[in-house]
Formats: C-alpha cells, sequence, structure tokens
C-alpha cells in the first residue's frame, strides 16, 4: 500500500500552488487589511534626503483622511529615524522593523487594518 497527496491545487497563472502557499496568504492579507509600501532615501550622510515616499494602497479612506494619515506617517518616520544612525547597516533591520510596527499601529488605530507593509531603504 502507497501513500497519495491530497489536498487542494489553484491554478495560478501557469502553475500550480498549495492553497496554503505564501504567495496566496500575501495576496489575500492585500486583499482585507491593503497595502503600504515606503521608500526611504538616505544621503552619504546618513540623513534622509527627502520625503519619504508613501503609497497607501486598499485603504477604505477619502482623499484627505487618505493625506492625514501620510503625514502622520511622515512625522512618525522622522521621530523614529532620529533615534537610528541612518549610517549604520548593521541597525538597518532593526529600524525597518520598527517602522513597520509603529506605521501598523497608525493605520490599525485609524482603521482597524494591518496592511501588508513594504520599507525599503535606497542608500545614495
Amino acid at each position: 500500500i502507497d501513500k497519495v497527496n491530497s489536498g487542494k491545487l489553484l491554478v495560478d497563472g501557469n502553475r500550480l500552488i498549495d492553497e496554503e502557499s505564501n504567495s496566496l496568504r500575501d495576496r489575500r492579507n492585500i486583499s482585507f487589511n491593503g497595502m503600504m509600501d515606503i521608500i526611504l532615501i538616505v544621503s552619504k550622510n546618513g540623513d534622509i534626503d527627502r520625503s519619504p515616499l508613501i503609497n497607501l494602497r486598499g485603504l477604505p479612506t477619502d482623499n484627505l483622511e487618505l493625506n492625514e494619515i501620510k503625514y502622520e506617517i511622515e512625522d512618525k518616520i522622522f521621530d523614529i529615524c532620529k533615534s537610528y544612525s541612518l549610517n549604520n547597516k548593521k541597525q538597518e533591520m532593526n529600524l525597518i522593523d520598527n517602522l513597520r510596527n509603529s506605521l501598523k499601529k497608525i493605520i490599525q488605530n485609524r482603521l482597524s487594518k494591518k496592511p501588508f507593509t513594504n520599507i525599503n531603504i535606497i542608500r545614495l
């Protein structure tokens, strides 16, 4: 007697994936909670070169509230970055984790959503 794998497989593009795959889980999270994408541009001096690029998608807001949230997020980013040395690449993961958790809390407090969050740091 032999074993047979069972369960559901889904067609995604031209591939078969398990219904519990990470890609499907991420897409479900984005569809229910939205997405927040933050890009920080850091100069050679270790300063934030310009305002962070903030992209919020799939959140239930109007334009006025969306702008308020973006300003609040931007203020929080500058506050958190003050406590880190942006030249120190060893602290980068700690900074990203701190930003991710703090910025998710802003969205959660205002909208009761926990968006999929992506934070990128670009060094010039």
